[in-house]
């Protein structure tokens, strides 16, 4: 015998063995007798030994084929109640959704989020991985999560959540310490704090007209948290390049302030990212739904 026997073919000879034929075997699996007795052939023919004795009257199992089918039967109700389970799962929404998301992100805008999701699946358990980091979704086992975009993994399907702005921020404290830049070649002359999740923290990107502007900076400090990085600021430690719904409240508060405003820098969407449309799990596609109408319908960042 070469390789592992075909369990397709295994519960066919089950299925002719307990019809007491191949023509009632047949019909209950809506094949034709010619292809029942193929398979049945297949499968003998794999193990060396015939399974079945037929005749004009009866068909009788040999001792290989009782062997067989005692063995299998086991098995074969296993895998029946597997299909059951995951037929089940793919019905209704259960299991754990592991969500990857930017603390920042997350903190501001997925609570009545996750809120209502966790409303309507009460059989589905949230375990939540907030962290600035790009973290692989098929090595951590991450069903979705939300990035900033442009996107450089094109494996990956994305839903556009909306789209933020980015702006260079400092304290009133700093400003009049340091003075105002006026242009983002002169950041240079100042402290900056560099949010190392980007792709390029050391390259601030700014619109001049209808150009694109990038300058590099030499950060005085570096964090892997935005809401750090942001925290430095008000602390007037340096300037920052931070979404503006990040530092909004702390603008209204007067503990930040907008500098280069004549230099907007391009927009980072956020998007909701996930490993493929192909057999996602019902918990998945229903999180996808939940937060796109969520977004659609508030569009919190501007």
């Amino acid at each position: 015998m070469i390789g592992t026997m075909d369990p397709s073919l295994v519960a066919l000879f089950a299925q002719v063995a307990e019809s007491g034929g191949v023509r009632l075997a047949a019909q209950r699996l809506g094949l034709p007798r010619s292809t029942v007795s193929r398979k049945l052939a297949e499968l003998e023919a794999h193990l060396g030994t015939r399974l079945l004795q037929r005749s004009t009257r009866a068909m009788t199992l040999t001792e290989e084929g009782a062997v067989l089918l005692e063995r299998a039967r086991p098995a074969l109700t296993a895998l029946s109640d597997a299909e059951s389970a995951v037929r089940a799962l793919r019905a209704r929404p259960t299991g754990t959704l592991r969500l990857s998301a930017p603390p920042f992100f997350a903190e501001q805008f997925l609570p009545p989020v996750l809120e209502r999701y966790a409303r309507r699946y009460p059989d589905v358990k949230l375990d939540l991985c907030l962290d600035d980091k790009l973290l692989s979704l098929v090595d951590e086992g991450i069903d979705c999560a939300v990035r900033a975009g442009p996107l450089s993994d094109s494996n990956l399907i994305a839903r556009k959540l909306s789209a933020g702005s980015q702006r260079a921020y400092a304290s009133p404290d700093y400003l009049r310490a340091r003075g105002e830049p006026a242009h983002p070649r002169e950041l240079s002359a100042h402290d900056t704090i560099a949010f190392t999740g980007r792709r390029q923290p050391n390259r601030w990107s700014f619109i001049v007209g209808d150009e694109k502007l990038s300058v590099t900076v030499a950060p005085k400090h570096r964090a892997n948290s935005m809401q750090l990085v942001r925290d430095m600021a008000r602390a007037s430690m340096g300037i920052a390049l931070l979404p503006t719904f990040l530092c909004a409240d702390n603008v209204q508060r007067g503990e930040l302030r907008e500098v280069l405003s004549g230099f907007a820098s391009p927009a980072r969407s956020m998007y909701l990212v996930y490993p493929s449309e192909r057999h996602l799990a019902e918990k998945t596609r229903a999180f996808i739904a939940l937060v796109t109408a969520h977004f659609e319908a508030n569009v919190p960042l501007r």
